[in-house]
This record gives structure tokens, sequence and C-alpha cells, in this order.
């Protein structure tokens, strides 16, 4: 008889834990949601798949951070891949042309979005210093393979 209680409350914890995982944030307050100025500025990434690509963040307004894709350094020619991340009423989505993303973690210093409706995957964005952060991609399915971009900032021209 013990045993089986003591099986039932693991159970019982390991799935708490696990939907405690993978639950949304709650609401977040526009005030978190200003505080990813850490994303804010002109990135040259890298990663395992690609040498060098090139992105920029931007406030749009006070509940919206767009980013722009760029084909080289020289942030002259956008590329598609472009996305936005909003607050909109508490929630925290990003959108690309092709999908949406909830946040699913929120903290100083890193974000987590995953596909609505997806119970795996998705990114995580984590500041590192003022210069660098790093974006984690998570597979999906059985797969364990995670791939890191790592972010560094690229100076701002003079005018």
């Amino acid at each position: 008889m013990r045993i089986s209680s003591l099986l039932v409350l693991a159970m019982t914890t390991v799935t708490m834990q696990a939907q405690s995982q993978s639950a949304s944030p709650g609401a977040v307050p526009l005030s978190q949601f200003r505080d990813l100025t850490w994303l804010i500025g002109r990135w040259h990434g890298t990663s395992r798949w690609s040498p060098a690509f090139y992105e920029q963040y931007r406030f749009r307004d006070d509940s919206t951070i767009a980013m722009t894709a760029y084909t080289d350094s020289t942030f002259q020619s956008e590329t598609a891949d472009s996305s936005i991340i909003e607050w909109r009423g508490g929630q925290v989505r990003s959108r690309t042309p092709r999908a949406t993303y909830e946040v699913i973690e929120f903290g100083p210093g890193r974000i987590r979005f995953r596909r609505v409706g997806a119970t795996d995957g998705g990114h995580r964005f984590t500041s590192v210093s003022p210069d660098q952060w790093t974006a984690t991609i998570f597979p999906r399915g059985t797969s364990t393979d995670t791939t890191l971009f790592e972010m560094r900032r690229v100076p701002e021209p003079e005018h």
C-alpha cells in the first residue's frame, strides 16, 4: 500500500513539474516587456549552420519590437525573414509570416517562446552581456538536438 501511494505521489509531482515547465507565465506587465532593451540594436549572428547573418531589433512603439533581417553587414538589403515581438493586453507573442509563438518563460535577461498549440520545441533568447546574447532553438518531437545562435552587437553607424 505504501509503495503504490509513493508511486502516485511521484507521478503527480512529475506531471505537475512538466505542466509548470510548459505553462505560460501568465500576464506580463508592460514594464517587464520594456525590459527587453538588451535585444535592441544591430547584431551579427553565427551558428553551426550559418557562419554569418545580420539582424536589427528596434522598438516600433511601446509594445512592439520589430526584428529586421539583412543579407550582409551593411544592413542595407532586407530579407523576408523578419518578425515582431509584441505585448498585447498582458500577453507576449512573437510572430513571423509563417507562425505565431507564445511566451512560456519570461525573466530578467531571458524570454522563451513556443509555437501556439505546440507542447515542445520553441526558442529562448538569453542575455549574456550588453554586447552579446544567445538564441537557443529547441527541437520538436523525439530529437534532443538544440541549436545555439550567438549574437554579437554591431556598432551603429555614426551620422
